[in-house]
């Protein structure tokens, strides 16, 4: 996940101006983009702005997304929002084969979000839990990227 931020925050997001990947003008957020330019123009060296991906060198392809029983396209709940996954788009997998999910609040705080190691997305699997809230301590499923971590999503230290 540190990796996907690093491409996310170091590469496109300046080469965008301070945009989350989406398609050109758009909200639906997506790790997609990081692999397709969504509309972008390309990256222009006189002004320094532009899509010039891919940002990461490989991607799974989502075969089906039928199985994914809560692939939402929005959490008013939790305030935060991600596009919903197609058939044969390029996803990035997290360590347990599960796509991760960029989620975008509408004050604009960004967070990568994997299903962990348990039920959840996988290819094959069920379905991926994107509505992570309550005290989620010793989580490893949420990486902020433009924010600082709330308290209640951070890690107890391995020496308590």
């Amino acid at each position: 996940m540190a990796n996907v931020k690093r491409a996310l925050m170091e590469r496109y997001y300046l080469d965008t101006l301070g945009k989350f990947p989406a398609s050109y003008g758009g909200v639906d957020y997506s790790l997609k983009y990081l692999f397709v330019s969504g509309g972008w123009p390309a990256f222009d060296p006189s002004t320094q702005v532009g899509w010039r991906g891919p940002y990461l060198q490989t991607a799974a392809t989502l075969a089906t997304q039928a199985g994914l029983a809560a692939n939402l396209t929005s959490l008013p709940a939790a305030g935060y929002l991600h596009r919903a996954f197609t058939d044969g788009e390029p996803v990035v997998l997290d360590a347990w084969g599960r796509p991760l999910v960029l989620q975008v609040s509408a004050g604009g705080v960004a967070r990568l979000l994997s299903a962990g190691p348990g039920s959840g997305v996988g290819l094959g699997r069920a379905d991926i839990e994107t509505l992570i809230g309550g005290n989620r301590a010793n989580d490893d499923r949420v990486l902020y990227l433009n924010a600082t971590t709330p308290v209640a999503d951070m890690n107890v230290s391995c020496s308590e």
